[in-house]
């Protein structure tokens, strides 16, 4: 009688797993800063359309704007022309320009900071753009303040007393206002974590090892 014998060979089974851990981060774009970043770029538009109307004080059958007077000379009709310069009005037209283009500049680093995936730094460009939207607001504030006192100035002189606000220096305003809410905004979301560690764990057998050494 014939007795073989079979032995089971480990060896042949499927080799054993060489599991690796790897931590991953993740940035988190939160919404509150993108909203910021809207709110400046809502304040550049009204910023920049404010500058450009003439549509800010309106005294009896003119109305005047930082570069241009208008006339109303029938119901349908009025003819422009360049404002008379003013050393008080050529202060108004420097901070509002000053204003625009500081609000674009912290536009631009709010936009980096989302964008960037070094973590180091995306925490300073939000800082940044925080204290430059601060800083474009001022400007455009003193300037609306300084137009209609300096306007109503010279009116009284020449004996005018009807005025009225017009249109375009409410924009004006609501610029300001949109530059302060977007600084307000980061500045309360300024030390809101943006980063999640995740946990990865690969599995990689024998032969995949030694083909990667190998390689």
């Amino acid at each position: 009688m014939l007795e073989i014998t079979e032995k089971a060979d480990n060896s042949d089974e499927t080799q054993a797993m060489a599991p690796t851990v790897s931590i991953e981060s993740v940035a988190i774009v939160r919404p509150i800063k993108v909203v910021a970043v809207l709110c400046g770029v809502i304040g550049i538009f009204f910023n920049g359309l404010s500058i450009v109307a003439s549509a800010w004080i309106k005294a009896n059958d003119t109305r005047e704007g930082l570069w241009q007077i208008c006339f109303y000379i029938g119901e349908n009709e009025i003819e422009c022309d360049t404002n008379v310069t003013r050393d008080w009005l050529i202060g108004c037209r420097f901070l509002c320009i000053l204003s625009i283009v500081t609000c674009f500049v912290g536009v631009t680093f709010a936009t980096i900071g989302l964008q960037t995936a070094n973590f180091r730094f995306k925490y300073k460009y939000y800082l940044l753009s925080m204290i430059t939207m601060l800083l474009a607001a001022i400007p455009e504030i003193i300037g609306l303040i300084v137009f209609p006192v300096k306007y109503i100035e010279e009116i009284r002189r020449q004996e005018i007393v009807n005025w009225e606000i017009e249109w375009a220096y409410g924009i004006g305003w609501g610029a300001a206002v949109f530059m302060l809410v977007s600084a307000i905004l980061l500045y309360c979301d300024r030390g809101t974590e943006e980063v999640m560690y995740r946990e990865k764990t690969c599995y990689y057998n024998n032969d995949s090892i030694e083909d990667a050494i190998n390689d």
